[in-house]
């Protein structure tokens, strides 16, 4: 700019030089004097005039400059690090669910969180960028000192392909909590610590299980064959601390909306719910999936819908398939640990839903009359000399808790798939057998996770 004012102002004395040889020409004295007098005046203006341009001008490019800075520190953010995942399909396989026993400690790969945000912006409707800092937080724990804070931490932060979250857990307690990976302060996954001292997989040898129930570290062991294939069931409910029946709540565990990777304590929060669709921001038009992984601690729920749907505010949209059930695979969202995945319906057994008790996946042939009231007078506990306990949690409705839901009941993976419905299957526990029957998405019941021999645990 310096280069372009000094001319400027050169030509500007010349020529009011050349104007004042033009006034001398005159003998008007009175008249000389005036002028002289206002073309120094003018020339003072003028001057002033140019460098305060001058300083305005070097300021705006001053401040151009520190802010094209700036943008380039922002772009070239974190650029040495390394935030692309070189293993997709292995990262999408890891379970959302972590078991550790009290006092244990543990390390979470954080690879998932990028890959599903990399595989699903078009479904999520937004993207975040990778090259933000990566935190971790605590979204909630039960009980509230289950997990040390000071420890939860994430290491390897310069690959994400070897970035985890150091997380231990109080000795001599147990509990549930999720934890979440932030990137820039959002949240962009999360992870379910069941912390429990029941070790289903210690020494598993699926093969050598014997048919009904077999002791393994904490606990017990089901296989059995059904019309669901040939099976192997966890004895307690997913986040439950025990599966003694003389325990109460200790034995209820977690709720789940159908569908969701993240448990309910049974105190969770419901969401905002619009009134129309015209209120809801754009990027949560289509379907409510990228908001329930940024909050993973909230009940969605619509309005006066007793249940409901939680996916999507518009009453025509569904997603069939988040556990699994079509694809025939465990999904990146179902919520059992490693290895384990919520049981399905067979096919066959969709195509004639009703209250079957043979298609529930909790069915065993033998023994007859195999559930048993374990106290009729006050509860509808139920147990089974085949499957375990299986205890009344009731479910949440509307973000409420309603203890009396008249029997044991747990989802199935299997959605009832006709593209204008926003039910799925729950297996209920009604008298003496287990049924199967329809209920909305959108509340929350109990789930209870099985391995399937004949199928591999892979991730569609």
């Amino acid at each position: 700019m310096l280069n372009r004012g000094v001319p400027v102002f050169l030509n500007i004395l010349r020529y009011i030089f050349i104007y004042e040889k033009w006034i001398s020409s005159y003998n008007i004295k009175p008249m000389n004097r005036f002028l002289r007098q206002l073309l120094f005046l003018l020339s003072i203006s003028i001057l002033l005039l140019t460098v305060s341009c001058r300083d305005d001008s070097l300021r705006e490019d001053l401040e151009i400059k520190e802010s094209q800075e700036g943008k380039d520190d922002n772009d070239n953010n974190n650029s040495d690090y390394i935030r692309v995942v070189s293993d997709p399909e292995a990262a999408l396989a890891t379970a959302n669910c972590i078991m550790i026993k009290p006092g244990e400690t543990t390390s979470i790969p954080v690879a998932k969180a990028f890959a599903v945000w990399e595989q699903n912006q078009t479904l999520f409707g937004k993207k975040f960028s990778p090259n933000g800092d990566l935190g971790t937080i605590l979204i909630w724990a039960i009980p509230n000192d289950l997990i040390d804070s000071e420890y939860l931490e994430i290491t390897g932060y310069e690959d994400i392909n070897r970035a985890a979250i150091n997380v231990k857990s109080k000795p001599g307690s147990k509990g549930n909590a999720v934890i979440a990976l932030t990137v820039d302060g959002e949240v962009r996954w999360s992870w379910h610590l069941w912390v429990t001292d029941y070790n289903p997989d210690k020494d598993l040898q699926s093969n050598n299980l014997k048919t009904g129930p077999n002791i393994v570290d904490g606990g017990k062991l089901y296989r059995y064959k059904n019309n669901t294939g040939d099976n192997i069931f966890m004895d307690r409910n997913l986040g439950a601390n025990s599966a003694d029946k003389t325990k109460g709540k200790e034995t209820h565990g977690m709720y789940y909306q159908w569908g969701k990777k993240d448990p309910m304590p049974g105190f969770a929060p419901p969401n905002y719910f619009p009134e129309t669709l015209f209120d809801l921001p754009a990027e949560y038009r289509e379907n409510n999936l990228a908001y329930s992984i940024e909050f993973p601690d909230e009940y969605i729920n619509q309005r006066g819908r007793s249940g409901g749907e939680w996916y999507s505010y518009n009453e025509g949209i569904h997603n069939h398939d988040l556990w699994g059930s079509i694809s025939n695979k465990k999904s990146i969202y179902d919520p059992c640990p490693e290895g384990w995945r919520i049981p399905a319906m067979s096919k066959e057994q969709e195509e004639a839903p009703g209250w079957r008790v043979e298609y529930s996946p909790w069915y065993v042939i033998e023994p007859e009359n195999q559930f048993v009231r374990t106290n009729p007078q006050n509860s509808l506990d139920c147990e089974s000399p085949a499957l375990g306990f299986f205890p009344e949690t009731g479910c949440i409705v509307d973000g409420e808790l309603w203890k009396h839901e008249r029997s044991a009941s747990l989802w199935t993976a299997t959605a009832f798939h006709l593209s204008w419905d926003e039910r799925s299957y729950m297996s209920r526990i009604m008298g003496e057998y287990p049924v199967v029957i329809l209920d909305n998405r959108g509340k929350g019941f109990n789930v209870r996770c099985i391995r399937r021999l004949e199928e591999k645990t892979d991730i569609k």
